[in-house]
Parts: structure tokens; sequence; C-alpha cells
């Protein structure tokens, strides 16, 4: 789960950066309280889908 601190919506780049992780993807789905939806708002709490797996504590920023 992340909690936005911007807007999100499917499609967006996003940076993951960790102590062993540093990829940029796209967005490849989301969902709030289990449910689809398009995109996230600042203070939303969203599933993402991504490619290759975030770890605990790894940072997310928009590109």
């Amino acid at each position: 789960m992340i909690k936005l601190d911007a807007p999100l919506k499917v499609g967006d780049t996003v940076n993951v950066k960790g102590k062993t992780s540093d990829f940029e993807q796209a967005v490849g789905s989301m969902q709030v309280d289990k449910k689809p939806v398009e995109a996230g708002k600042k203070g939303d709490e969203v599933a993402v889908k991504l490619d290759s797996p975030a770890k605990e504590g790894d940072m997310i920023f928009k590109r």
C-alpha cells in the first residue's frame, strides 16, 4: 500500500528507489479499498501494480 502525497493515475511513470531497488516503470493498474480505480488523489492509500515488485521501505516517486 502506498499513501499518496500527490495525485497518481494509471499510466504515470514512477521511480522506485531503495537499498536494493532502483528502477523506473509505468503504473499498470491501481486499487483503492480493493476496487479498481484509474487515479488516486493526495491522501489516498492505493495498491499499485508494477512489473517489478517494490519492497517494504522503498520510496516511490512520480516522474
